[in-house]
């Protein structure tokens, strides 16, 4: 009998081969999510390259993906920073955030299963804890992943991608503009928001 050359039964899927790129603009999410890289930040192509062994064309092509979402801003002579928001930017991507996450509710309480409700309690939980312990990077990184899952449960992939994005520039305005005095937990109306889901 001869030996198949494709999948086995029970064999897991080949794990898919993350780009160059793609390694650059997650890790630079990654940082800006965590505050190590805050508004005006320079971002150097060659740098980029050498640290995650890839070219400046696909550094750059990293740094493109970013402007295109607002997060970097590209100017002359290919010199990038992290977005500075204005005032007027800050409103408008908070209106945006403010619509598009209230669109996903409802389709939400539809497509979602009665499990829901215990997921999100269960994220709620880990979120405070890591805050509890002053682990604000993990705290905001969990707050960040209550938000997308709310996003990736309703089963839209176009409104899923809007809230990353609205997700990670609203977090660049929060390191922005933040007051010292306001950088506890910040938050707390997520545990609110999962007790009128159960509700319905």
């Amino acid at each position: 009998m001869s030996r198949s050359k494709g999948k086995t039964a029970g064999s897991k899927p080949p794990l898919r081969k993350v780009s160059g790129d793609e390694r650059i603009y997650a890790a630079i999410c990654d940082a800006i999510l965590e505050r190590r890289l805050p508004p005006g930040t320079r971002l150097q192509e060659i740098q980029l390259g050498e640290f995650f062994g890839v070219s400046r064309t696909v550094a750059h092509r990293a740094l493109l993906r970013l402007a295109h979402e607002g997060i970097v801003s590209l100017r002359p002579k290919r010199v990038a920073v992290v977005a500075r928001p204005s005032v007027e930017e800050t409103r408008s991507v908070f209106e945006a955030r403010r619509a598009v996450e209230a669109a996903i509710v409802p389709i939400l309480m539809q497509a979602a299963g009665p499990g829901l409700a215990d997921e999100l309690r269960a994220m709620v939980g880990a979120e405070n804890a890591a805050y509890a312990r002053g682990d604000r990077a993990t705290g905001t990184r969990l707050s960040v992943g209550f938000h997308t899952h709310l996003a990736d449960r309703a089963n839209n992939p176009v409104l899923a991608k809007y809230v990353r994005e609205l997700v990670l520039r609203t977090s660049l305005i929060v390191a922005l503009y933040e007051s010292p005095s306001r950088a506890g937990h910040p938050h707390f109306e997520h545990a609110e928001i999962v007790e009128k889901i159960a509700a319905g």
